[in-house]
């Protein structure tokens, strides 16, 4: 420890005296303090120190909410726990983006790419998917009740456990998705052939008269 850690421990060791002490000539008599447990306390008082300026993870959050407004794109950002409901996103380019436990709920996303994105445990909840990339994307336990998934591209997603109750699958692309566990009972718009290349198990919730392979590729990941 150097510099200020040093002055801090003679500081501990010679005890603090008021100005109207020194003006006195007074010295404050203090107890002979072990030199580790002096050094020991300065080392905890400069962490205190060094972790009071650490940046504000909420700040750097807000910047990328800030940056995906002002340009419409914010690739790869940490968006997680987002607040994002009710916003005008359409087109946006969010492919890669950490968005798991955001809440988007009925946010307008006509054409957005999200390919690639995480949206585990995301509320989407009514939202306009319309159109959307959804390629590759991640979301485990996402809840997608209600929403309008029209023409959006949904291959190779991970929908495991998601909820899609009420939702709009009409000409989706849902080849390679893996829906072990998926709620789509009440889903509009779903057909047997968008189903012909994606995989589930007992657990998925389909509409009477549809079916689903099984996954054979171990589970969900």
């Amino acid at each position: 420890m150097r510099g200020g850690g040093e002055r801090f421990v003679r500081w501990l060791r010679t005890g603090w005296q008021s100005p109207a002490a020194r003006s006195n000539g007074s010295r404050r008599r203090v107890p002979d303090i072990p030199t580790k447990a002096v050094r020991l306390t300065g080392c905890i008082a400069l962490g205190w120190i060094a972790l009071a300026n650490i940046p504000d993870v909420h700040a750097f959050r807000q910047a990328a909410i800030d940056q995906l407004f002002e340009t419409g794109r914010c690739l790869r950002c940490d968006l997680r726990g987002a607040s994002l409901a009710h916003k005008d996103l359409r087109g946006v380019d969010l492919s890669g983006a950490h968005l798991i436990g955001a809440n988007l709920e009925t946010a307008d996303m006509r054409g957005a790419n999200l390919g690639g994105a995480w949206l585990a445990r995301a509320n989407l909840r009514h939202a306009n998917l319309a159109g959307a990339s959804l390629l590759g994307a991640y979301l485990v336990d996402a809840d997608l009740t209600g929403a309008d998934l029209k023409k959006a591209n949904l291959r190779d997603s991970m929908l495991a456990r998601a909820e899609l109750t009420n939702a709009n699958l009409d000409e989706a692309a849902l080849s390679g998705a893996n829906m072990q566990g998926t709620k789509l009972l009440q889903v509009q718009g779903l057909a047997q052939d968008q189903l012909s290349a994606s995989c589930g198990d007992a657990d998925t919730n389909l509409p009477r008269g549809l079916s689903i392979a099984v996954c054979t590729d171990g589970g969900i990941q």
